[in-house]
């Protein structure tokens, strides 16, 4: 349903829906050291998201498929995403480059 879910464990319930990609989410990694939430879709982009407030601080753009995995450094400061398009790009999470 192209959105990244947010589950409390105890409850079971969502506590927050991340709304934006255009296309299904093929992986989600966390970064708790910078509160993050980064998710790579069929859309061709890498999402980086604000776990508590639900906001998208920043779209990475360049790869030419869908994304297919994504991981974070464990300080919060660097994505890695891979690709259909058969690259893999690291990523400065606050520039986007």
């Amino acid at each position: 349903d192209k959105t990244v879910r947010v589950w409390d464990m105890e409850s079971g319930r969502c506590k927050i829906m991340l709304q934006g990609h255009l296309d299904s989410v093929n992986s989600v990694a966390i970064s708790p050291e910078s509160n993050t939430i980064v998710s790579g879709s069929g859309d061709e982009t890498v999402r980086v998201w604000d776990i508590e407030s639900g906001q998208c601080h920043n779209t990475l753009q360049g790869h030419m498929g869908n994304i297919q995995s994504v991981a974070s450094s464990p300080d919060g400061k660097t994505v890695v995403s891979g690709s259909n398009d058969r690259t893999v790009r690291v990523w400065d999470m606050e520039s986007g480059e």
